[in-house]
């Protein structure tokens, strides 16, 4: 048993691991233990919770690193996702901000031919914290209080509904900061899908693009979202040669593309995620988050507007006029 709490089993001749605990994680994660493939053996990390807080069996709910598109973590409930944590973008997962703020933790990750996995390790050695995925589906980080020798969650997801995945649907953005008293916004360009279930803050319908709009070689462009945890980026295009620059070029030239933006912030923007279909999970976030960019139709990128509801409302009215002279 070694004082990181990995029980490991070696092979006396050789010094081989035959078998370690780390490698099969239940409901904890410990400091040094890894979640995530190994891609030499297939062999895949994940947390999964208790059957109850008294029956260790294994659980609904789960907590796995997901690989395809730009990987990111998701917890779910058997097949359903219930939050993520946003693709990895060179300082964090975007979606968890506290990744930069918190200097007790050092966040590791690695996405190489051999592995795509991530770690925790404690910046100070004589504090003491865990990872716990709850029987009831709560993942929260743990601290030793050391007056007090307890463990005190110090973090949970979910923390507000836009941590709920896909809280606003298809093509919108979910901000619990706007103060408006319904947190979901159709993305520029977009409408929503059922105005009745919108007007009654249902969201979850998602939204449209409006009736009438082109955005296929017809004077289109991008129009940034500033600050927000990026759609869900398992059907991302991931392209690390590419500057922004570039990964707008790129977007431009495909009618299908609809949204782009950095890989890695952590050296000012390089890498390129691309998405090609409908917009899912995006939030404001109320520190870190990144720009996204958004592809719009050309009436949106001419003179200066005021997003109210009423120039909202005539912006739709143009686009619906436009399609039936079309």
């Amino acid at each position: 048993m070694l004082d990181t709490g990995n029980l490991v089993f070696i092979q006396n001749d050789d010094k081989r691991v035959v078998w370690q605990g780390f490698d099969h994680p239940t409901d904890t994660m410990l400091p040094h233990m890894k979640l995530g493939l190994d891609r030499r053996t297939g062999l895949n990390r994940f947390l999964t919770s208790w059957k109850s807080p008294e029956d260790p069996g294994t659980g609904e709910y789960s907590f796995k690193l997901d690989v395809s598109g730009s990987p990111q973590l998701f917890l779910s409930m058997g097949s359903e996702w219930i939050w993520r944590t946003g693709p990895w973008n060179g300082l964090g997962f975007v979606g968890v901000p506290e990744m930069l703020t918190t200097f007790i933790f050092d966040i590791r990750f690695w996405n190489t031919v051999d592995e795509v996995s991530m770690e925790f390790t404690l910046v100070n050695s004589s504090t003491f914290s865990s990872i716990k995925l709850g029987s009831d589906g709560l993942y929260q980080r743990y601290t030793l209080d050391e007056r007090n020798h307890q463990l005190v969650a110090i973090w949970s997801a979910a923390r507000d509904p836009c941590d709920n995945y896909g809280r606003c649907g298809l093509n919108s953005n979910c901000d619990v900061y706007t103060g408006a008293g319904f947190e979901c916004t159709c993305l520029a360009g977009f409408e929503p899908k059922s105005q009745r279930d919108w007007s009654l803050r249902d969201g979850s319908g998602g939204c449209v693009r409006i009736q009438g709009t082109n955005t296929c070689r017809s004077g289109e462009g991008f129009i940034k979202i500033a600050g927000v945890k990026p759609p869900d980026a398992s059907t991302a295009r991931v392209n690390e040669s590419l500057n922004l620059e570039g990964c707008k070029k790129e977007c431009l030239n495909d009618c299908n593309c609809r949204a782009y933006a950095s890989a890695d912030v952590s050296t000012g923007g390089s890498g390129c995620l691309s998405w090609y279909g409908d917009l899912m999970d995006i939030r404001t976030l109320a520190q870190g988050g990144q720009d996204l960019f958004v592809r719009v139709d050309a009436i949106i990128l001419g003179p200066t507007i005021q997003w109210t509801r009423n120039s909202c409302e005539k912006i739709i009215k143009g686009f619906r006029t436009r399609s039936r002279r079309i």
